[in-house]
């Protein structure tokens, strides 16, 4: 790289550029197959990237209604939408005659060779400043739907700098992103494999080496029994996730609304099993490492020395089991269940040995580390490509080009 590189700033209307829109047409509920020709749907436009399987079938007898079909080298924006997501960008790499563009998205290519960089463009219409610019003139009354005119579109000024740099910046954080997307499958096949150790451990198809003893039915009540401790306010308040875990309160980014007055909050001790009792029907529970109070909404469960709460954890989460939470909840519809600890108690599961529940709870815990490491590099990246796009597209930064 080397430092700031010769830009000039030009409206989107100024440049070489053809936009056309797509159309209407009535669609099935459902994806595209076998042959059928489909309408991207405005999901379709994710994070700079295309998604073609979101999409909705095209009846036959309406096919030849169909407008604009994917073509490479294009910049695919939608100019309806919510307020968040009205402008979301996509670059299409390849022509697709079996997808079309309905009427709320338009298609925008180079009208002369080795003038714009469609790849550059993407990345200049989704980058932060963009999207605000964006969302600003798109109008409507609409809650939910803001439109972008032609002509405001149009007016759009951005910072543009010669074709080779264009590419140049298109190359670099393609590779990036390159980068991001694997590692971003490699977490998704984590997880995927996870589900399918769980379902095969949990349902006894599978046995982890030198584990072979009958697993025992027992009701929850008769290996958990309910702490309720109250008064603990000069402990850390802490809350119970459902993809994180137990966790600090103040490291959720989220608005704080517990109590002012903590004094009916629940002490859970580690090592103890806590759930949110509204919604344990979902698997939202934790096992605690943390000692700390939590909301009263939540149950905290102290495990027997015939369970383990690492595994229990595992378990709770396990699909099966949250029917079960689910069938002994309490109320008329989803929003008023409840799983109070008396219900939860009555509960019947069938648990192997501890020293098995403690070895299932380690191989699991393993793919739980891997996967957060993926993830936590998935965020770094993109952390970075931001950083570095936000340099290139100002102008602060160029990329040597030979």
């Amino acid at each position: 790289m080397t430092t700031r590189s010769a830009v000039r700033s030009a409206s989107l209307g100024d440049l070489p550029l053809k936009i056309s829109g797509g159309t209407s047409v009535l669609c099935l509920d459902r994806p595209a197959r076998g042959g059928e020709k489909g309408v991207l749907k405005l999901s379709a436009l994710a994070e700079g990237e295309l998604a073609p399987e979101e999409n909705k079938a095209v009846p036959r007898s309406l096919e030849s209604r169909l407008g604009r079909s994917l073509t490479a080298d294009t910049v695919l924006i939608s100019r309806s939408n919510t307020a968040e997501l009205v402008g979301s960008v996509a670059y299409v790499s390849r022509t697709d005659h079996s997808l079309y563009l309905p009427d709320l998205m338009w298609s925008i290519e180079a009208t002369e060779q080795a003038a714009i960089s469609m790849r550059w463009l993407a990345l200049v219409l989704s980058a932060p400043s963009s999207r605000e610019a964006l969302s600003r003139i798109a109008s409507g009354t609409s809650g939910s739907m803001k439109k972008i005119s032609m002509r405001n579109f149009r007016a759009i000024e951005i910072r543009c700098p010669a074709y080779d740099q264009q590419e140049a910046i298109a190359s670099f954080v393609g590779r990036l992103q390159s980068k991001i997307s694997l590692y971003r499958s490699l977490e998704s096949a984590k997880r995927k494999l996870k589900q399918e150790i769980v379902s095969q451990l949990l349902s006894q198809q599978l046995r982890l080496e030198a584990f072979a003893g009958e697993w025992q039915t027992v009701r929850l009540g008769e290996v958990f029994a309910e702490r309720v401790e109250l008064g603990r306010t000069d402990l850390p308040l802490l809350s119970i996730t459902a993809n994180r875990g137990l966790v600090y309160r103040d490291q959720l980014d989220r608005k704080d609304t517990s109590n002012a007055d903590k004094s009916a909050y629940l002490r859970i001790a580690k090592g103890d099993v806590g759930y949110n009792t509204m919604r344990m029907w979902q698997g939202v529970s934790a096992h605690s490492s943390l000692e700390g109070i939590v909301s009263p909404a939540y149950t905290v469960c102290i495990p027997s020395p015939q369970v383990d709460g690492a595994f229990a954890a595992h378990y709770f989460k396990y699909p099966p089991v949250v029917n079960l939470f689910r069938r002994y909840s309490q109320g008329l519809v989803d929003d008023t269940l409840n799983l109070k600890f008396n219900h939860f108690s009555k509960i019947k599961l069938n648990l192997p040995a501890v020293a098995e529940q403690r070895a299932i709870a380690g191989l699991l815990s393993r793919m739980d580390t891997e996967t957060e490491l993926l993830t936590s590099l998935v965020h770094a990246l993109s952390r970075q490509k931001r950083a570095v796009l936000d340099k290139l597209l100002s102008g602060d930064v160029a990329i040597a080009v030979p």
